[in-house]
């Protein structure tokens, strides 16, 4: 009897087993979807870097918002050989293991009060943000996402005024990243080498013509609101 009661201490237990299936399968189905999800709960932004290692191979890179054992931040690294979409998917899938095995992937959002305290404090900027060599306008967009985020902005509808506004912020990024001014610093012999393509690999070419896409598209998109809410013009008055 001692011996049948033994055996049966140490029997899996099936319904615990369907149990862990089904938690395995929470990311496994969608790795992208739950990590989309841990970086809303935490307040943070989900970044994918990508590294081209030629012969279709991709290296993709996401750094996490958990620090390791020796106080390190973790990143999920993940070297692929296939397209671009595979790489981002076994990356999010090593990122969602790395999470889950610390116990937080499926963590309800307990520390959003600690991140939103903490980005306060360092004025909603990150460690890595550079203000000075940002002259896509990145960094502040970043910043004005976080400070949404913690409920430090509060959204007002646009006016003709806003509009317009915004359209000469835009106008101002596409026009920073193509100047070259006559007398050049060293950002500015960077920025021309950019430029050229001499000190960027094709990913980060490619995020840069990306940038400049996406600024005269909002030009474009800007222009069409401004025609909507551009206030009628009166007729004189006439004595």
């Amino acid at each position: 009897l001692g011996e049948d009661a033994e055996e049966d201490e140490v029997e899996e237990n099936p319904i615990a087993i369907d149990f862990q299936d089904v938690q395995d399968a929470f990311y496994m189905k969608d790795p992208r979807k739950a990590l989309q999800g841990f970086f809303d709960r935490e307040g943070e932004e989900l970044e994918y870097e990508y590294d081209d290692r030629g012969h279709n191979s991709w290296l993709c890179r996401i750094k996490l918002p958990v620090d390791d054992a020796s106080g390190k931040q973790l990143v999920a690294e993940v070297l692929h050989s296939g397209k671009k979409k595979e790489a981002m998917i076994q990356c999010a899938l090593e990122a969602c293991r790395l999470l889950d095995a610390r116990g937080v992937l499926r963590q309800e959002a307990v520390s959003r009060k600690r991140k939103s305290k903490n980005w306060e404090d360092e004025d909603f900027y990150d460690s890595d943000d550079d203000t000075f060599l940002d002259r896509t306008g990145a960094v502040e967009k970043k910043r004005l996402n976080r400070m949404k985020k913690a409920g430090k902005i509060e959204e007002k509808p646009e006016t003709y005024d806003s509009l317009v506004r915004r359209i000469i912020v835009a106008c101002q990024a596409y026009s920073l990243m193509y100047s070259q001014p006559a007398a050049q610093d060293s950002l500015d012999e960077f920025m021309t080498e950019i430029k050229s393509g001499c000190t960027l690999d094709s990913v980060a070419r490619k995020k840069l013509h990306l940038r400049s896409f996406e600024l005269k598209k909002e030009q474009q998109r800007l222009k069409g609101l401004i025609k909507l809410v551009k206030p009628a013009e009166l007729p004189e008055l006439k004595p």
